[in-house]
């Protein structure tokens, strides 16, 4: 499914291609959805700057969680687009960006001051991805959400991805969501854990020495107590590999020259962290 999924982006994504809908990535709560996406996204990116230098990312990315008005997520956008920028004037008090928000929800007008930062505001966003991360948990009524969102696809026409939890879309928003759905979503992409790519990175990224190698020696092992949790919650595994760093990092010396001490805990701790994060593991302190 990701080679299919990865090789509809190229073709969705390509400049060549017309916005015509936006694009869901659609599964379960840790199935790895975000982090699918930046992977794609980064190494799209990487291919662009070995290209041309001067090429940017190539996206925006915001979450949509708790978010409750097109202010809001407006203002992340911006801040997204321009976290400098954005940065001063939050030191300033908000007001320009205030009024920007202000502005994207057909409320206060911009002030002549302002035109030239909302101009910069647009055009950072033409020839960019736009990515939604969190749909099912943004607290806006499902019709201006997706009205929102479809003022980027036709409106703007950029490319834009959603990134949702389609169950629990469903369960909040009942029947309205799947007839706002279809005004925006041409397409819906459904990711499942890839286990062995997500361990393989994550092991990678750890900043000590000694954790990195024994996460990385010891996959074989750690993707068989993944597996046999039934679970397929790929956060858990960045949680007990970030456990596990810093556990190494803080204990005794002798550990780094056991391997079997280091595999033992690295598979102890991934297997209590992944009980305990989906409820199955309770602890009590007497």
């Amino acid at each position: 499914m990701t080679d299919i999924a990865t090789e509809f982006l190229d073709h969705y994504l390509a400049d060549e291609t017309k916005s015509r809908f936006a694009v869901m990535i659609e599964g379960p709560w840790g199935a790895g959805k975000t982090w699918f996406v930046k992977r794609y996204l980064n190494a799209r990116a990487a291919a662009r700057k070995k290209a041309d230098p001067l090429n940017g990312d190539g996206y925006v990315y915001i979450s949509l969680y708790g978010k409750s008005s097109r202010a809001e997520v407006a203002a992340a956008l911006f801040t997204a687009a321009h976290p400098i920028l954005a940065g001063k004037w939050v030191q300033g008090g908000l007001g320009v960006l205030g009024r920007l928000a202000n502005t994207a929800t057909r409320g206060q007008a911009v002030k002549a001051t302002d035109a030239a930062a909302l101009q910069a505001a647009v055009t950072e966003l033409r020839g960019k991805v736009i990515v939604f991360d969190d749909v099912e948990r943004c607290e806006m009524p499902p019709a201006e959400l997706f009205g929102y969102l479809n003022d980027f696809v036709e409106g703007q026409q950029l490319k834009v991805l959603l990134i949702a939890n389609e169950i629990e879309l469903s369960a909040k928003y009942k029947v309205d969501y799947k007839s706002q759905k279809e005004k925006v979503v041409g397409k819906t992409l459904e990711v499942k854990a890839d286990a062995s790519a997500a361990y393989r990175a994550l092991a990678s990224q750890l900043g000590n020495p000694v954790a990195r190698k024994a996460a990385q020696d010891n996959e074989a092992g750690a993707l068989i107590v993944f597996h046999a949790s039934g679970t397929n919650n790929i956060r858990s595994i960045r949680a007990a590999l970030d456990d596990f760093a810093r556990v190494v990092s803080a204990a005794d010396s002798r550990l780094a020259e056991s391997e079997t001490g280091l595999q033992m805990l690295l598979l102890y701790m991934l297997a209590t962290t992944i009980e305990s994060r989906a409820g199955k593991l309770e602890f009590h302190v007497t």
